[in-house]
């Protein structure tokens, strides 16, 4: 009877002569500066200060850049198209400037980081003559204020 075969287990590996560097630390992507103006992607339901689900993404950027320069202080607005009366106008985009406050918030940045106002239609972008024009009217802006504490 022929002795068993050996398992694979017991076989002899064959040696890895590669040379492997030595780990480093993957470099974070460095934090950006927050650029004044509209922020791309913040918007609303029609008619409410509920963020569209799209907005979430742009928002947690601001959200990281406010953590990473905690000394700035930041004015978040809001602003529609002249559709509705200037009260109604005014009211809504207050209501909308402290949902974003507010998302931020939830994200770690202090409340008394962020200053919430809103301009109803009182600071267009463009003529309210066309829809593009009222589309590009209804936004979020973000501007440095102040150092902060």
């Amino acid at each position: 009877v022929p002795a068993p075969a050996t398992p694979p287990a017991e076989a002899e590996a064959p040696r890895d002569t590669t040379v492997t560097p030595p780990r480093r630390p993957v470099p974070r992507p460095p934090v950006g500066r927050l650029t004044p103006g509209v922020v791309p992607g913040v918007g609303f339901g029609v008619g409410t200060a509920r963020l569209a689900p799209n907005s979430y993404v742009a928002l947690d950027s601001v959200a990281a850049l406010l953590l990473a320069n905690s000394t700035v202080r930041v004015e978040v607005s809001a602003h529609v198209d002249k559709t509705g009366s200037p009260a109604e106008n005014l009211h809504l985009t207050s209501l909308q400037a402290d949902a974003v406050r507010s998302y931020l918030v939830t994200k770690g940045v202090p409340f008394q980081q962020v200053v919430a106002r809103g301009y109803g239609a009182t600071v267009p972008l463009t003529p309210d003559t066309t829809p593009r024009g009222r589309a590009a009217n209804r936004r979020v802006e973000i501007r440095p204020i102040a150092a902060g504490p």
